[in-house]
């Protein structure tokens, strides 16, 4: 009887060890505030002196440029839970090519196993106040070791996994899922993630829209639900809730609109609304219900790209909307 009681509980042991996530902390979800080292979550580190970024509802008040939804590259809602993170690509501000780069690296909770194929998924959105997307330039380096850099250049590795190597990832308001497959040659127990090219090969696209800051001339994206494990465990959806429906019952138009807006529900319930412009910034609105309409009047509010966002109190969407 013991023996069977101990066959189960290695049995059990090692399909918990086959099925998890082999990424620590791969939603960022942090319950506390991060202050050092560069305000980074719990688990990850930076292997360059060029930091990248760590948006958390955590620094809504204090550090409110690092903040989740509303931060200084725009406005976006998590993948999963609250919180995600950011990282620069590439630099376009400047005249001459940009040899700053941004690494973010994470010890793998257990190493790879030689000659097994492991799945690997992220989830990307393009921020928005970025004017340029990529593609080709965001890579997966792994290594037996931590790699780093006393400086804040290039790392001279060549990445195993390229994201969208053939497609420029221009999506400002979905996240895109990305998902690859890496053979392990064993022992592999960290993964570095960041844009490896050299300035001579670098594959960037205009678009429309973003903000008026010089930095923002750069390809810049958020990152969240990172995942690492075997293929047949690899989840479907990571948050492990059901998709919202809420813009199934929702029209919103015209799109593009002039100085009104009008939101139509299938159902009776209480609708809030928020406008946010390409930077993020919430903008002023009044709003009349008209039965199962709202029309949102938007004065003097400038032309350009702006996401609204809807809530009924238990779910939310936003639509992506131009002004004329």
């Amino acid at each position: 009887m013991k023996k069977t009681l101990i066959l189960i509980f290695l049995i059990k042991f090692c399909v918990y060890a086959y099925t998890q996530n082999l990424i620590p902390n791969y939603s960022f979800e942090d319950t506390t505030t991060r202050v050092t080292p560069l305000f980074l979550p719990a688990d990850w580190e930076a292997a360059t002196l060029e930091g990248w970024n760590y948006y958390t509802p955590l620094q809504n008040q204090t550090y409110p440029y690092w903040g989740s939804p509303n931060n200084v590259n725009g406005y976006q809602q998590a993948k999963t839970g609250s919180a995600y993170v950011g990282i620069n690509i590439y630099d376009l501000w400047s005249n001459s090519r940009s040899t700053l780069r941004e690494y973010m690296q994470v010890q793998l909770k257990r190493p790879l196993v030689f000659d097994s194929t492991y799945c690997f998924q992220l989830y990307i959105s393009l921020a928005d106040s970025i004017h340029f997307a990529s593609k080709n330039m965001l890579g997966v380096y792994f290594s037996q070791n931590a790699v780093s850099g006393n400086h804040r250049e290039h790392l001279p590795y060549t990445p195993q996994l390229v994201v969208s190597p053939n497609t420029y990832i221009i999506d400002r308001v979905n996240w895109v899922k990305i998902d690859m497959q890496y053979k392990a040659t064993g022992g592999e127990e960290y993964i570095t993630i960041g844009n490896f090219n050299d300035t001579n090969y670098i594959d960037t696209a205009f678009v429309p829209g973003g903000g008026n800051e010089t930095w923002m001339q750069s390809c810049y994206y958020y990152l969240d639900d990172i995942w690492l494990s075997h293929c047949d465990s690899l989840p479907d959806s990571l948050s492990g809730i059901q998709e919202y429906h809420l813009k199934q019952a929702l029209s919103v138009y015209p799109n593009p609109f002039v100085n009104n807006i009008v939101v139509e529900s299938k159902e009776s319930q209480k609708l809030v609304f928020m406008l946010y412009n390409s930077l993020g910034q919430a903008v002023k609105l009044e709003v009349q219900k008209q039965d199962k309409k709202y029309k949102i009047s938007t004065p003097q509010l400038p032309k350009g790209l702006y996401w609204l966002r809807v809530s009924d109190g238990e779910q939310e969407e936003v639509f992506k909307l131009i002004k004329e």
